[in-house]
């Protein structure tokens, strides 16, 4: 099952932007299910279903301002003016978190027009100053060639300067340029690799696109079929049991047991089990 981009997590409902990706590992999943996801870009600002809303450090700066409790109470109550003059005074004076929070709202539009341009030169500013969002957000801007010149390579280059912090949905999405060959050379083998270390970090669907890479196996990488099972295990944990995803995951999970022994399936179950626990308790923690 092939994912789609994310970008960084705001207090905002989820809004997923997909740009379908045409290749050869979309072709040879599509032989296997008729109900394959595309590869798609993750936006910093929209947000897997199961992530907890994070307030950002723009929230806070209404909070300190005494203008209100954060952007959703301000959206609410129509207040978008005094919102917008807020950041933008603040992103002017250098504020990272401002000046993201702008770039967020040209690209959806919020307050004003959409302005792709604008989005861009502030995501630009806050990625300077070391924000993985907006490094992240940028990327996909270039992969989509929206308010600035469409390049992958661009792309590329951003979606790995924020993957040098850790950044999941960065790492998601540069596992996806490796698998489609956009800005760098195809090799599924290090798609694996970024789609395996956003997988740990509990990013579903890069657990979905390693659960299917492994599953059908790619040039370079062969197949692992017990560990994709395991990948799949965790992603169907995750997801509320109306997530779209389950209609292929789902299926694909049987395809997987009937390929497998059962002391393979009852090894990748109680694996994910303890992987589960043992996440959940790092997150108590």
């Amino acid at each position: 099952m092939h994912p789609t981009f994310f970008r960084a997590p705001l207090p905002r409902p989820v809004l997923f932007v997909a740009v379908l990706l045409i290749g050869p590992l979309a072709a040879r999943a599509a032989t296997v299910t008729n109900c394959v996801a595309p590869l798609a870009y993750a936006l910093t600002y929209a947000r897997a279903a199961s992530a907890p809303a994070k307030r950002s450090g723009a929230d806070d700066l209404l909070d300190i301002s005494g203008v209100g409790n954060g952007v959703t109470n301000l959206l609410n109550d129509g207040s978008r003016w005094v919102s917008q003059h807020w950041f933008t005074l603040r992103a002017n004076h250098g504020n990272r978190a401002a000046q993201y929070e702008l770039g967020v709202r040209d690209a959806l539009g919020i307050g004003f027009s959409q302005n792709d341009a604008a989005a861009a030169q502030w995501f630009h500013l806050a990625a300077a100053q070391g924000d993985v969002r907006a490094s992240n957000d940028r990327g996909v801007l270039y992969a989509e060639g929206r308010g600035v010149p469409q390049s992958y390579r661009n792309a590329a280059h951003w979606f790995e300067l924020a993957t040098r912090q850790g950044y999941a949905v960065a790492q998601f999405n540069l596992g996806v340029m490796f698998a489609r060959g956009r800005g760098v050379p195809q090799a599924p083998s290090l798609a694996a690799v970024w789609f395996r270390r956003a997988a740990e970090q509990d990013f579903v669907p890069a657990q979905l696109a390693l659960g299917n890479l492994l599953d059908h196996g790619a040039p370079g990488l062969g197949r692992n079929l017990p560990m994709a099972y395991f990948w799949q295990v965790l992603a169907k944990a995750a997801l509320p049991a109306q997530d779209p995803r389950m209609t292929c995951l789902v299926p694909a999970m049987r395809a997987s047991e009937a390929r497998l022994s059962a002391g393979d399936i009852e090894d990748a179950q109680r694996a994910a089990e303890s992987w589960w626990h043992y996440h959940l308790d790092m997150r108590k923690s």
